[in-house]
């Protein structure tokens, strides 16, 4: 059990990490897009922060998985 709590850890994290770099990409194309006045930049912007609110949501998902989990390890016997 504790094994499935590491993993989740693991995921967490990468969850955590994808989506800071999903927002920080999001806001370098939104910043192009206003000095070059592209809207293709502001378009992908937009996709990389739905991108990042799907990870934000998996991440709530999996920290409530991981919740469940230690509660199970906390009562075990």
């Amino acid at each position: 059990m504790s094994d499935e709590v590491s993993e989740l850890k693991v995921k967490r994290r990468a969850l955590e990490t994808d989506a800071e770099a999903l927002c920080a990409s999001a806001d370098d194309f939104a910043d192009q897009a206003e000095k070059l006045q592209q809207l293709p930049l502001l378009a992908k912007a937009n996709v990389m922060r739905r991108a990042a609110r799907e990870k934000a949501d998996q991440l709530k998902e999996l920290n409530q998985l991981m919740g469940n989990k230690l509660l199970e390890l906390e009562n075990s016997p």
